[in-house]
């Protein structure tokens, strides 16, 4: 699928918020303040050393890693679970997590090595590498467009938005892409048929909808789940589309790989094992969601636990499909994105260590699809 955007939008999507799931944590700040003061408690199996073939050895003065998070969504819980329950710790690492927003903030950081890995969508990794950064994909545990689109009751369908107003983050990013293919799936043309308006972040279009100053709005939980409650119709989940694009991942500048090899073997262990863990301990896992989120209404965690675990995935190697899609999707702005090759984009090689190493965490199943 080819997907072109229209218009001068290569510097909305090196600022956009990749989850749309704007935080209002300040830049370099750690987990938000409204987090309940309670810390997570550590399964039995998080605190015991690594012992299965192919481990890294943990140094015993643990290595300082400082990493990024560009949203404060339920998705995201896997990062902060590898902190709450001593996972890091457990492969040798001391991370520091800070919450930078936007690619704008994400890239110069990992390129200076004020950063040394960074949890962040493809687009902005693509976007900066072909402009001359040396960033590549670790890992994508969220490989496929996802979002939801929320309207009025009465509105049945996409082609009925014709005429109206729908609310996006910023023009550029994952969630503008959403839309886009969304409304021309309809037959209609974004550019005429309807007006896109940047609104800023996910609690900016709840408000919006809420208040009828858009007909439609791209949200995700937990502001979905209270559109349902107030009567809003979830119309589109582009899930069904099944259309590559890494959400969420790990990205790292090639020369802090180079020069750190075995921090990053460490790292990649440890984000995997929290995957697995996320996929096996729901109430560890809503413990840790309503503490970073702030969501304390137990449907809602619930909801929003199965919804992360059914488009993660769980051995989350970046695949050419997924920049592809990025490529397309730049190709207007940056006219090398025509010409590149998906895989110059992608180190799969830590992934693929640990798959070998098949420690005793490892997920039988690749997806976490329908798991319980």
């Amino acid at each position: 699928m080819r997907v072109w955007l229209h218009g001068s939008l290569l510097v909305a999507l090196l600022t956009v918020t990749v989850a749309c799931g704007g935080s209002s944590t300040a830049p370099g700040s750690t987990a938000p303040s409204r987090a309940p003061a309670e810390a997570a408690t550590p399964p039995a199996s998080a605190a015991a050393p690594s012992s299965s073939a192919g481990a890294s050895t943990a140094p015993q003065t643990p290595d300082k890693i400082r990493v990024a998070y560009n949203a404060i969504t339920a998705d995201q819980t896997p990062i902060w679970l590898a902190q709450d329950a001593g996972i890091y710790q457990k492969h040798g690492l001391d991370v520091e997590l800070v919450s930078m927003q936007s690619s704008a903030q994400i890239t110069p950081a990992l390129m200076s090595g004020e950063l040394g890995i960074a949890y962040s969508a493809g687009a902005g990794t693509v976007a900066a590498t072909l402009q001359g950064a040396d960033l590549v994909m670790l890992s994508s545990f969220q490989p496929w467009l996802r979002f939801w689109l929320y309207t009025k009751p009465e509105i049945t369908s996409v082609a009925q938005l014709r005429g109206t107003r729908m609310g996006v983050t910023r023009f550029g990013g994952g969630l503008h892409l959403a839309g886009l293919i969304t409304v021309r799936r309809a037959g209609m043309d974004p550019e005429r048929d309807l007006v896109m308006s940047q609104l800023g972040g996910n609690s900016e279009i709840f408000t919006a909808l809420m208040g009828g100053a858009i007909d439609s709005g791209w949200v995700l939980p937990p502001q979905a789940y209270a559109l349902e409650d107030a009567g809003f119709r979830r119309l589109v989940d582009t899930l069904d589309y099944r259309i590559p694009y890494t959400m969420s991942g790990a990205t790292g500048s090639k020369r802090y790989i180079s020069e750190h090899e075995d921090i990053v073997r460490r790292f990649i262990r440890a984000h995997m094992e929290s995957l697995a863990l996320f996929a096996s301990d729901k109430e560890l896992s809503k413990r840790v969601m309503a503490k970073w989120t702030g969501m304390d209404n137990p449907e809602y965690l619930e909801r929003a636990y199965h919804d992360s675990l059914s488009s993660m995935e769980l051995i989350p190697y970046t695949t050419p499909d997924t920049i592809q899609t990025m490529l397309d999707q730049l190709a207007e702005q940056i006219p090398a994105a025509r010409t590149a090759n998906p895989e110059d984009f992608i180190d799969n090689r830590f992934v693929r260590e640990v798959v070998e190493s098949n420690p005793p965490w490892l997920p039988t199943t690749p997806t976490a699809a329908g798991a319980q």
